[in-house]
C-alpha cells in the first residue's frame, strides 16, 4: 500500500509541477548518473558553442551510521500542505512522521531505541522517505 501511495503522490507532484526538474536522487530512472550525463551533455554543448563553463562540485556523503535523511518536519508538513496534500493522505504522513525512535547498530549489537526530538530522520529503505526528501528540496 505504501509504494502506491508513494506513485500517486509522485504523479500528483509531476502533474502540478511542484517536483524540480533537476532532482535525480530518490526517482524511478534518476541517479546520480543520469545527473552527471546530463551534466556533461551540458557541458559539452557550451563548449561547442564556445561558451564558458564552471563547474562546482559539491560532494554528499551519507551519514555513516545508516541510510538516513534529516529534516525538519514542521517545515515538511506545511510544504506539503501549501502543495494541496490533505485529508486522510495527509495525516497518514503526519502519524509517520510522528514519535520516530532510532538507535544504532554496531555489528550485530544496537543501543537502546531513543526517542527524536529535533526533527525527523528517515530511512532511505522506506518508500515514503526518498518521497518526502525529494519534497523538502523543491521550492514554493
Amino acid at each position: 500500500m505504501e509504494r502506491v501511495i508513494n506513485g500517486q503522490v509522485l504523479d500528483y507532484l509531476r502533474h502540478h509541477k511542484l517536483l524540480n526538474d533537476q532532482q535525480h536522487g530518490f526517482l524511478a530512472k534518476r541517479s546520480t548518473v543520469t545527473n552527471l550525463l546530463e551534466c556533461l551533455s551540458d557541458w559539452t554543448l557550451a563548449l561547442d558553442n564556445r561558451q564558458s563553463v564552471t563547474v562546482a562540485f559539491i560532494i554528499l556523503i551519507r551519514p555513516i551510521l545508516g541510510r538516513m535523511m534529516r529534516f525538519v518536519k514542521k517545515k515538511l508538513l506545511h510544504k506539503l500542505s501549501r502543495f494541496g496534500i490533505c485529508g486522510n493522505l495527509f495525516k497518514w504522513i503526519g502519524e509517520f512522521l510522528n514519535n520516530r525512535t532510532q538507535c544504532v547498530r554496531v555489528g550485530s549489537t544496537f543501543s537502546s531505541p531513543k526517542q527524536l526530538t529535533g526533527g525527523v530522520v528517515l530511512v532511505q529503505d522506506s518508500a515514503r522517505g526518498p518521497l518526502l526528501f525529494c519534497c523538502t528540496l523543491t521550492m514554493l
